[in-house]
């Protein structure tokens, strides 16, 4: 849950309730991020926070990588 602080349309409980529900429907991947400044859908939103968001969103696909050995037959 990304959330801003100056939002609109919709106050900061409504992120921490929707983040509550996750939690206890069971979510582990959950994370609520209250960004200080931002307002609703932002259009100036910070290349930082994007990247942090890109991160997160590719995390649950990161695999192990391991060699595999192939013997001679």
């Amino acid at each position: 849950m990304v959330h801003g602080t100056i939002d609109r349309y919709f106050p900061v409980e409504h992120a921490h309730a929707l983040y509550r529900a996750a939690m206890a429907g069971g979510s582990t991947q959950s994370e609520e991020w209250i960004i200080d400044g931002f307002a609703h859908a932002e259009s100036a939103i910070a290349l930082q926070t994007i990247d942090e968001i890109g991160q997160w969103a590719v995390k649950p696909c990161q695999v192990e990588h391991h060699q595999l050995r192939v013997d001679s037959l």
